[in-house]
């Protein structure tokens, strides 16, 4: 046997081929051995080879050594035919058969047989960073039974003619991913079961069984187009492995393949036998087509998976969730786990709202990318369901903060105190209408219903007042008329307002003039005026008319000075006037 060593050196020194372009069975690698990768969604290849090989009588098994003249040599050349499709970059389906001729040497005859026909299935692993892992399995079907059987390494390629099953482990150590100049590294492991009927006779069918063991090796280094390798096989008959034994050939065999006119392939190689079962050399050619021979279409559109779930538990909410804006609007009812798959979606950004009953909505901008699924997570708050009321006690009379206590009776919270400048807030209180009261040390206590909403915060300001103080209004009339002016609006209904917070107090508004005319003449208007200020109140504001008390006093009570014109302003007016509670 030819040394071990040159063996050794052979197995290492090896240069694969570019792992995108398909070996001799059609699936992606080199031509004997095998690349774990596949080729890439919709890849096809249809590839021929050819090869020519001597075999010295030596090198023939015994059962093909009678057909020969001693020493004498065997010719052989066989083709191959083959063809493989990568539907996705995950697997790929190829089928390769062909067939061979062998004629002695100094004989006439010849004999031709064929591989049958052989399909397979190869898986790839593609995912974990430099080791890419695989498998391939073919099953094959060889109909004719004869005494050539068994002889399975007249297939130079080193695809056994085999009635039966085979499978191969596959591992690509692709170095490329650390750095692109750097080599890559294949192995495969592989064994082929044949079973056969031999002989048929009276005594009973003579069955053949055997087993075949594959072991290869690459080293990978592409060139742009061009792609130098060496690759090293060694095939043994029977159940145990000696991948350097004399049970079966060995082999190193360097090669190239050139791209430059793709989808066109070229590759050749020259076998070297490292043993005495191996011709001294074998010379191979290769000629096909391979690239993507369909392209889906690009996509346009894709999928959001939206989980709506309660933002201070995380658990999923039965929700309905909603496109606006986009073709397909919805709305769409989310699943048990709170999640919804919304397909068909324009990619971009996309807004997406949820909504569940006592919840507040929410709204979530979404980029989508065309053929992906995004994954998205709504967050929605529970809506409040209490309100708080607010507001500020003051002195009606000089506007002045007051330290007050407010309380709302019957509904068990309180009472609040007010701070220094008179501004007061409950707890939170339940949605709903409340009775609130003021009171403060020397004042009449005012009370005022006001409706407490979820979520919001409610206003009662107060104006405390005190029996028998007077109050001037701010109120305007035409010149030597009781007709109120627009102006005077907005002071009637700040009055309004403190007889409405003190339902059981009683009032006079009484009317005053500077002293310009008669004494008779002013009393009159003043008086006209009063009135005019409570039919306003009665009829705007729905004031009991009992409440109120309408009196002129003319010139008799003056604030200021007559002789100036400020001063007669200051005394023309309407005060209101607290008799009693």
């Amino acid at each position: 046997m030819r040394s071990k060593v040159l063996i050794v050196l052979a197995a290492v020194a090896v240069a694969a081929l570019a792992g995108s372009w398909p070996g001799a069975a059609g699936a992606r690698g080199l031509l004997r051995v095998q690349d774990a990768r596949s080729a890439g969604n919709w890849y096809g290849t249809l590839m021929l080879h050819a090869t020519h090989a001597t075999w010295p009588y030596a090198a023939l098994p015994d059962s093909a050594r009678p057909y020969l003249p001693e020493n004498g040599t065997l010719q052989a050349n066989e083709g191959l035919v083959a063809l493989s499709l990568s539907p996705v970059k995950y697997f790929e389906l190829f089928a390769w058969g062909g067939g061979l001729r062998e004629f002695a040497e100094g004989q006439d005859s010849s004999f031709w047989g064929y591989h049958g026909i052989n399909p397979g299935l190869k898986l790839s692993l593609p995912f974990i960073p430099v080791a890419k892992l695989g498998a391939m399995g073919t099953y094959s079907f060889y109909p004719i039974l004869d005494d050539f059987r068994g002889q399975w390494y007249y297939g130079n390629f080193g695809f056994p003619l085999v009635n039966g099953p085979a499978w191969t482990g596959l591992l690509t150590l692709d170095l490329r991913d650390v750095a692109a100049w750097t080599p890559a590294l294949h192995f495969n492991y592989g064994q082929a079961y044949d079973s056969y009927v031999m002989e048929r006779g009276v005594g009973g069918d003579t069955t053949i069984e055997n087993t075949y063991t594959t072991l290869g090796a690459a080293l990978e280094y592409p060139i742009d187009k061009l792609d130098l390798f060496v690759e090293f096989i060694s095939q043994q008959k029977g159940d145990g492995f000696d991948p350097l034994g004399d049970n079966g050939r060995v082999s190193v065999t360097p090669g190239l393949k050139i791209g430059y006119l793709c989808p066109l392939i070229i590759q050749g190689g020259a076998s070297i036998g490292l043993n005495d079962k191996t011709p001294d050399l074998e010379i191979i050619a290769g000629l096909g087509l391979t690239g993507r021979i369909f392209t889906p279409p690009k996509p346009t559109k894709g999928t959001i998976v939206a989980r709506v779930v309660e933002a201070l538990t995380a658990k999923p909410l039965p929700a309905t969730v909603t496109l606006p804006g986009t073709d397909k609007p919805g709305p769409y009812q989310v699943a048990s786990d709170g999640t919804v798959k919304l397909k068909g979606v324009r990619s971009g950004e996309v807004v997406v709202e949820a909504a569940a009953p006592g919840y507040r909505s929410a709204a979530v901008a979404v980029t989508v990318a065309a053929g992906r699924t995004t994954h998205q997570t709504i967050e929605l708050e529970l809506l409040p369901t209490e309100g708080v009321i607010a507001g500020k006690v003051t002195d009606a009379a000089t506007g002045d903060p007051l330290r007050a206590t407010v309380s709302l009776p019957g509904s068990g919270f309180g009472p609040f105190a007010t701070g220094a400048q008179g501004e007061w807030s409950t707890e939170n209180l339940p949605a709903g209408n409340y009775s609130v009261e003021a009171a403060a040390e020397g004042y009449l206590t005012a009370t005022t219903t006001v409706q407490v909403r979820a979520g919001e915060t409610a206003t009662a300001d107060f104006e405390l007042v005190k029996e028998g103080v007077e109050i001037t209004l701010k109120v305007y009339f035409d010149v030597d008329k009781a007709t109120l002016r627009p102006e005077s609006h907005a002071g009637l209904a700040a009055a309004a307002k403190l007889l409405k917070e003190n339902p059981g107090v009683r009032v006079e508004i009484a009317g005053h003039t500077d002293n310009t005319g008669s004494d008779e003449y002013n009393l009159a208007l003043s008086e006209r005026r009063a009135r005019a200020v409570v039919d306003y109140l009665v009829t705007k504001h729905g004031v009991d008319r009992s409440r109120l008390t309408a009196k002129g006093y003319g010139e008799q009570k003056p604030v200021a000075t007559n002789d100036t014109e400020d001063g007669k302003q200051l005394n023309r007016r309407v005060e209101f006037k607290v008799l009693e509670k």
